[in-house]
This record gives structure tokens, sequence and C-alpha cells, in this order.
């Protein structure tokens, strides 16, 4: 896309600058085109010595009266002593032109700026024909050999190709080059450049003698003002001073030749239509946004209604929608001429049929192509020597270790594993309601579904944590001082017991109401009061979701309100007997904050507070928490060496990614890999189809094994056959002697 656009940097060498008198002599254009080359890469040539004489002040840039007393004194140096056409005697008004086009900082002119001017200024102007007048009495003095009429042309023409290299460098459409991009260009043009003379100097600055990697590290050193990337204009600064011989020199210099000689506009299909895939839009998100301003510079083209585009209606959008410019990334700084030049050079490639006319389909695929897939998560293999580094679990809980209808298989085996192999794990939920009490109660109680015993025995203490208690947690670390006022929306009263528990006399200083209407919302909103709104909540509230509740959370909100929440979660699992075998979405509070997202201005970000896993204030409220219950284990608490196991994208996997944790994505609940796509940065470390997969081979087999020992027929069996429970007990223990002596884990 960007290459044939470099047609714009030659068309001053297919139409070159000439003094007036010879521009309507069409036959002697030719003859007079290489002079005036020649003299303009002399005058860019003599550019440093110009602008350390002009810099009065050494501040390293020209002000206004260092550039007019410049211009005064190159006149001074003209051997004809005339005036050049449209310029006084004191050329107050081409100043002022100069620095409305090429001053970008303050009124001042940087060297990279005023190598620009002169590249593209009149060549009857004052300043130009001075330098001209003063380079040339330089090199008829026998001065340093910079001013080589030939190799200056040559400069001249390579500083003209720098806006072509540089946007075929910029592959991502950043506005400057990266130190890969650059890499990149350097082998590219060491491919177009000429062998070196066996006569060249080397070791110089940039020299022909150094590799590419040498080479760009220099460049880098000198030129990057200790940045990481190259802008524009340290890109001309670079190319208007390095060696003749250097790589990027002489690559460029075979570069712009080739082109001037092809005649310019085909000089470039083969870099256009090689290598590897037209590079996605900076602005594109992938988003619907993006697709539908693309779907409207389409209409604003297309202004006869026909459903294809020729190229005199892209010219004229360009001149008349700013939004056609900015989605074919038309450089800012080129003329209205030039910007319709670009585009011109463009439509061939939209154009994909040749049709000479682009229709809808050949636009929206060359503005929304096909993104490429995300890569997908190594799979779990615990016999890897990758995957034994990980010597701490974090595990989600719905959806990894339980379902709606009981236990999820292989979860109980797999702390089974980890507990006999000593291995630190803790559990995580997600739910907004419950403290980390009623996940244990629920894992522990006698005979329900979700009965979980470890190696036969419940969950030992400290090895569960949920949303609800980092919430409770962040809430009273500080960030709501006392005399706080608060909306708190929760299906039963069991958040507050926490609070208490935690600091009665903080939270017992807070103004709290659990409902609220429309007009004691506006009441709160005319106050200049610090107000939150907070969700402990799954999905249900205690109150219903009336349409007047979410108008009072709107409007406090609106009206700068912290927003403080469990989970991104936008819905929960549930069961109905009538219908087996078929899971329910229940609305969770994802879908809730996102509404209600919707209704805060641009840059009220900063007012969001997710206390939940994947969340921003979870990373350190329920991640680095669990990581403490790791700790408090025996593990040593490394990042590389834990791994968070959930079903969910935007909340296990995401959490992982913030905390600096691996992370696993299990294919039991939520999510499976073939979503990735749409979480292009949760970008889970391994994936697994069962948690049982998560044990070695032999340890999951012996379980099994065991497990089919250990299930209720054969225990009911024992029992009819007369034997007590003691008796059964005690085939138990002998099971586990059995694993001990097979060396569990």
């Amino acid at each position: 896309m960007l290459l044939n656009g470099v047609s714009l940097g030659w068309a001053a060498i297919r139409a070159p600058l000439l003094p007036a008198p010879l521009r309507h002599h069409a036959p002697a254009m030719q003859a007079v085109e290489g002079a005036v080359e020649a003299q303009r890469g002399l005058v860019i040539g003599a550019a440093r010595a110009a602008f350390l004489l002009a810099d009065a002040d050494g501040s390293g840039s020209l002000d206004r009266d260092e550039v007019l007393n410049l211009m005064e004194r190159m006149m001074g140096e003209r051997e004809d002593g005339g005036q050049a056409s449209g310029a006084s005697s004191i050329p107050v008004d081409e100043v002022e032109r100069m620095f409305t086009k090429y001053s970008r900082e303050a009124g001042e002119l940087s060297y990279e700026n005023f190598v620009l001017l002169l590249t593209e200024c009149e060549a009857d102007s004052a300043l130009f024909t001075g330098l001209l007048s003063f380079a040339e009495v330089a090199v008829s003095a026998g001065v340093k050999g910079a001013f080589d009429p030939v190799s200056d042309a040559q400069r001249e023409l390579v500083v003209k190709a720098a806006r072509a290299a540089f946007l075929f460098a910029d592959t991502d459409g950043s506005g400057s080059l990266d130190r890969e991009e650059v890499l990149r260009l350097l082998e590219r043009m060491m491919g177009e450049a000429p062998p070196a003379s066996d006569e060249s100097e080397g070791g110089g600055p940039l020299s022909a003698s150094m590799t590419p990697l040498d080479e760009m590290e220099r460049m880098f050193t000198k030129y990057s003002d200790g940045a990481d990337e190259l802008d524009f204009e340290q890109f001309v600064s670079l190319l208007s001073e390095c060696e003749s011989d250097s790589a990027l020199f002489t690559g460029l210099l075979s570069f712009a030749e080739g082109a001037v000689s092809a005649g310019v506009k085909n000089a470039f299909n083969d870099v256009a239509t090689s290598g590897s895939v037209r590079q996605t839009h900076i602005l594109d998100d992938g988003s619907a946004i993006w697709r539908e301003s693309i779907e409207a510079a389409f209409e604003l083209c297309d202004a006869d209604r026909t459903g294809e585009i020729s190229k005199e209606q892209l010219e004229a959008a360009v001149g008349t929608y700013p939004l056609i410019g900015q989605l074919l990334r038309c450089p800012v700084d080129l003329s209205l001429k030039q910007q319709k030049q670009y585009m011109i050079a463009l439509f061939d490639q939209i154009d994909a049929d040749g049709g000479n006319s682009i229709d809808r389909d050949e636009w929206i695929s060359f503005f929304c192509p096909d993104r490429d897939a995300v890569p997908r998560a190594v799979v779990w293999d615990p016999e890897c020597a990758e995957c034994q580094k990980v010597t701490g679990f974090i595990f989600d809980c719905d959806g990894t270790i339980y379902q709606p209808c009981g236990m999820i298989p292989g979860a109980e085996d797999t702390l089974t594993w980890l507990e006999r192999s000593g291995v630190p794990y803790v559990l995580l939920s997600n739910t907004g309601a419950k403290p980390y009490t009623a996940v244990y109660d629920k894992l522990t109680a006698p005979g329900s579904r979700f009965e979980c015993r470890p190696d036969g025995r419940a969950i030992p203490p400290g090895r569960i944590y949920t949303a609800a208690d980092a919430q409770v947690d962040f809430m009273l670390s500080g960030h709501l001082p006392a005399g706080s006022k608060l909306l708190v929306l929760a299906p039963d009263e069991r958040w507050k017991d926490m609070m208490r528990a935690r600091n009665r006399t903080l939270f017992e200083s807070w103004e709290v109401v659990e409902s609220m209407d429309v007009e004691t919302a506006k009441e709160w909103a005319s106050r200049d009061e610090h107000v939150t709104v907070v969700f402990f909540l799954d999905g249900a509230v205690a109150s219903d979701w009336s349409y007047d509740l979410i108008h009072a959370i709107t409007i406090l909100i609106r009206f700068g309100a912290d927003f403080i929440y469990t989970a991104e979660d936008a819905d929960n699992p549930s069961i109905d007997a009538r219908y087996p075998n078929m899971t329910f979405p229940m609305p969770g509070p994802g879908m809730f904050v996102d509404m209600l997202k919707k209704s805060m201005p641009p840059g009220s970000s900063s007012r969001l507070y997710c206390c939940g896993k994947g969340g921003n204030v979870g990373r350190k409220y329920m991640i680095d928490r669990a990581i403490q219950f790791l700790t408090d284990q025996g593990h040593s608490g490394k990042r590389e060496h834990i791994m968070i196991v959930g079903d969910r994208f935007d909340t296990d996997v995401r959490a992982g990614v913030l905390a600096g944790i691996k992370s696993c994505l299990l294919e039991t609940g939520a999510h499976t890999l073939e979503m990735a796509d749409d979480f292009p940065t949760d970008l889970p470390s391994y994936s697994c189809s069962s948690i049982a997969e998560l044990i070695p081979t032999a340890d999951r087999r012996l379980a099994l094994h065991v497990r089919r020992l250990l299930t209720t027929p054969y225990r009911l069996s024992a029992r009819t056959a007369g034997q007590s429970t003691s008796d059964a007990a005690a085939v138990e223990e002998r099971v586990r002697e059995i694993l001990e002596d097979r060396h569990w884990g």
C-alpha cells in the first residue's frame, strides 16, 4: 500500500525545479536537468557549513533573525550581484514562507528541517542561489572534498528518496522506525547496492565494511537522541551526513536511480508485490467502528452512488474529505497536490481485478483484511521439562474445579496429586457475593455433589479466596476514607459481615445505601462529595433491577462517582433438572457493568476498579494475595514457576498475563481455544482439555484405579457383606499404603 505512493517523493525528479527563464523551453530541459540537480546536490553538501555559520548563538537551531542574516550574507556572495526573481533586497517574505512551512518547534528551524528546505526550495530563491555561490567558491578554493558536484548530486538524490524509503521501512505505520525496521531496510538496501570498491575507505561512520547490524547500531547511537526509534527528520539528517560508501547510502542511491530510469511509477512494483502480506492499518483495531469508518469513506468517494469509485472520484475526495486521507495513511506533511498523487498511486493496489474502478468489496477487503489467527497455546504436557518447572498452581473454581451439576471429573484427583506431591495450590473464585468461607463450606459439605476431599481430607485452611474478599480488602485499604458515601448493590448481607470482621470502625463511618431513586441520585450528584457505586454481586440483587435503579446509578457515574465491582464475567452458568445435559446462562456482573460504563464520559477509566481475576485492581488484591498463600505453603514466590488454571480468556488467562505468571486454558467451561482470536491479548501459556491431564501419566492411571476401588458401589457392597464402616476405612488405608509404595508424585 505504501510503496506505490513513493512516486510523490520523486515528483521533483520527474519535474525538476529550473530557473524561471528556462521553464518555458521544453527542448532545453534535458540538457539543463542534470546541471540543476548537480547544483542542488552542491547546495545540500554545503548545508552543514551554512547552518553552523548561521547559528550565531550555538543553540542548534535557527531563529528568524539568524536565517535572515544568512540569506542577506548569501546574497552578498552571489557573483552576479543581481536579485533572484521574486526576492527583495531584504527577503523577509521568503523567510516567513520558510518558517511557515518548515518550522515545527516554537519558531525555529532544526538542521533536519533546514536540509528538507534545501531539497524543495525554488532554484531561483535567494537562499538557494546564495548557497550555490557559497559552495562553488568553496570548491574553487580547494576546500574539503565534501562539495564534489557529482557525489553531492547523488546525495541530493538520496535525500529526495528519503520519504519513499521511510514509508517503505515504516511497516507498522507508526511514523518512526525501530531497530527491526531499520535492519530490514538496510538488508534490502545492501541487496540494491553495487559491490563496494576495493579502494573505498572503511571504518568511518556508517561504512560499507560494517554488517547491517553494526551499521544500524551506529545509526541509533548517533541520530536517535537516546530513543529506540528514528523519526523522519532524524532519518533525513542521517542521509545528509552518512558516508557515501555505506550500505544505506549506496543502496538508496541505486534504489533512486533505478526509479528515475524506470520512469518512477513502476519502479517499486517488485517491492510492493513481493515479501510479506500487506500490514494491517495502524488504526485498524478490528472493531465494528473501524469497518463503519471504511464504509463511510467509500460512500463519500462514491458521489454518484454507482457502487464503484473511479480514479477521478478518489482524487476529488482527497481534497474534500479529510477522513479519506487519514484512512489511507496519507502523510500529513504533503501538499494537497501530493496527497492526490499519493491516493492515485494506491488505486491500482485496491483495484484487485484491474477494472479501473474500485467496488465496495475491493475497498472493504483492502482496508479490513482477514486478520492473522492468534497463536495457539502449547498443549500442557506434564512430562515436559518446561511444564515441570511449574511448582505452584492457582485454580479458578467455577468451570475448572466444579460446574453447576457438581465436581468436574479429575478435579479431586488433581488436588490429591498436589497434596501428596507437596505442591502448593490455591483456589480462586470470581464470585462477588460470597466470601471464601462459603466456597469452603460448599466443597466440604458431606454427601453433596460438590464434596471435594483431596487425599481423603478437607481442603486445608489458607487455600481459598474470592473476588468478594479481594474487594473488601481493597475498599478497606484506604481507597475509601472515613465518611465516604456508597451505593452498594448485593443479594444479601454477607458483604457487611466481611467488612465488620476486618475493620468495623471504618465501615461504620461510611454512609451506605442499598437502593436509590432518581431524585436521591440527583441530590447526591449535586453535592461536592466523593461518591462510590459498589457491586457485591454475581448478577442478582436484593431488590430487582428496575429502570429507576439503573437510571439512578447512571446519574451518579456520569457525575464522577467511582465504580467498584468484582468481575467482568458477562454471565454465569445454571442448570434446570427439567432439561438434563443443558447449561443455561444467567446475567453476570459484567453484563450490568458494561451497560453502565457506556454512560461514563471519555477519559473516565481511572474511576473503574475491578477487583476480581483479570481486573485492574485484582492483580494486586487477588493474584498477589494468592501468590502470598503459595509462599505461606513453602513456595519461592517466583512468578515464572507459578501457573493459573482456568476456563476463561478474559478473567483467568488475563489475570495470568497481567500478573506475569504462566496460564493454562482449561476447555471444560466457558471458553475453548477456537475463541482465541476474540481475545488477541489474552494469550495462555498452555491449554488442556481436562484438569486430569495436568497430572503425570503414571499418577493419573493410579488415581483412576484407586477411584474405582473407592466408589460408592464398592462401599455399599462391603457393608452388604456384613463389613463395618471401619472395615471399609481399613481398605481405604491399605490403598493409601499402596500409593506410598508406588511413590506417588
